[in-house]
């Protein structure tokens, strides 16, 4: 921790010594440096990325709400969940906005499987049925055929008649 503090982006690295000290970690390794911590142009484009990320997160709020339930039927998401967690708990020491900066490239592909959680199949459906003409039938209506045949996605081959 005291060798990472060197140099010019150098910062106090917050120290996890219980639960409660976790989301302040996560933020740190996840975000920071923030825009007002910024001192040179390097420094402003990983202000930029944690920012983006920070926006992201936020507008993916109702997936990760649904994060629980996906660890347990989804091993992947368990794994990417995981992986994100210890990251988090490792890199947290780091006292060194630039050290962090390079690190998180290992850890944004797993973050992205937690921030793309799929829709739910029964939500997905509700939506789609409830914006008729657009996907659907209206209600009493039959679906309306359409005024060619379907053909084949690829030209068949009629066998030879006989002789």
């Amino acid at each position: 921790n005291q060798r990472t503090a060197q140099g010019g982006s150098g910062f106090t690295a917050p120290e996890i010594n219980s639960p409660l000290d976790y989301p302040w970690a996560l933020i740190t390794v996840l975000f920071r440096p923030f825009p007002w911590e910024v001192n040179s142009a390097a420094t402003a484009i990983s202000a930029v990325e944690g920012m983006s990320l920070l926006v992201l997160m936020i507008a993916s709020g109702r997936k990760l709400a649904r994060l629980p339930g996906e660890l347990i039927r989804n091993a992947y998401v368990g794994y990417a969940a995981a992986f994100t967690f210890m990251f988090v708990y490792v890199f947290a020491f780091i006292a060194n906005f630039g050290i962090l900066a390079r690190q998180r490239t290992q850890l944004l592909p797993f973050l992205f499987v937690l921030i793309a959680l799929p829709v739910p199949a029964a939500k997905l459906a509700r939506r789609v049925s409830s914006a008729p003409g657009r996907y659907a039938a209206e209600p009493g209506t039959q679906t309306p055929k359409p005024s060619q045949p379907r053909q084949a996605p690829f030209p068949t081959i009629a066998p030879p008649r006989g002789r």
